[in-house]
């Protein structure tokens, strides 16, 4: 069921403005605060799972607020769905085929998500279960996003982290117990941004490492990324180290 967001600020693409949100990954296997507004910042209130959520915006810099209603990424979304990712500075993905799919543990829990705001596409997301080059299968417990993008003319206003907190939420109910993303290189503005709304920032070239039961295994290795993780539940039962 589509689901009806007014718009605010919350997750999008990177602008040169220090009053645009950072957004934007690296393909290869990843909000304004939500704040309060007696400080001009942006209260998100939700009515309902699947009914409208309502930002209510402060005095502070942004855009009007717009309807947006997200739903399940199509066929017909693809082409715009690319070069709003190339744009956002995510490599799109080879095939888009896995995430115009419902997520089943068969399909890795796959999906996309399109932002539509006056019946065009506003924005994307696509993320899965996380997939590593070994004899485990990791896609049911640790989640990995593989991109969000928001297109230039729909920044600063909110889209990117309404896809953010609702692809949390997808993984949450399909019962993983943590997300992982690639930032790309060179955007040294995501570490502090995905801070802000609960993520763990690595080092650059630190990778993470998950619990399986053959021990740790180290994923993401990339000496030109850094990792950011959150953990949907914590203690004993968190999938990371």
């Amino acid at each position: 069921m589509p689901v009806t967001v007014a718009r605010s600020a919350l997750h999008e693409q990177p602008n040169t403005s220090p009053s645009q949100s950072p957004a934007g990954l690296s393909r290869n296997r990843t909000a304004p605060d939500q704040g309060d507004s007696r400080s001009g910042e942006h209260v998100l209130s939700v009515l309902g799972e699947e009914g409208h959520i309502t930002k209510q915006q402060g005095p502070g810099p942004s855009k009007t607020p717009t309807d947006v209603t997200l739903r399940p990424l199509t066929s017909d979304d693809v082409a715009a769905a690319l070069e709003i990712l190339h744009a956002g500075g995510v490599l799109p993905p080879k095939s888009m085929a896995v995430y115009l799919e419902s997520p089943t543990p068969e399909n890795g829990f796959a999906f996309g998500t399109a932002a539509v705001v006056d019946g065009s596409l506003a924005g994307v997301a696509i993320a899965l279960g996380l997939r590593v080059d070994l004899p485990l299968d990791l896609s049911s417990a640790v989640a990995h996003l593989d991109g969000i993008a928001v297109a230039p003319q729909h920044q600063g206003a909110g889209i990117g982290t309404v896809l953010l907190d609702d692809t949390v939420r997808k993984f949450q109910q399909f019962g993983h117990r943590g997300i992982l993303a690639r930032l790309a290189a060179g955007r040294r503005e995501l570490p502090a941004f995905y801070t802000k709304h609960g993520w763990s920032i690595g080092l650059p070239g630190q990778g993470t490492a998950l619990k399986t039961e053959r021990g740790p295994v180290a994923v993401m290795e990339d000496p030109t990324a850094r990792v950011a993780r959150r953990a949907f539940v914590h203690g004993s039962e968190s999938p990371f180290l």
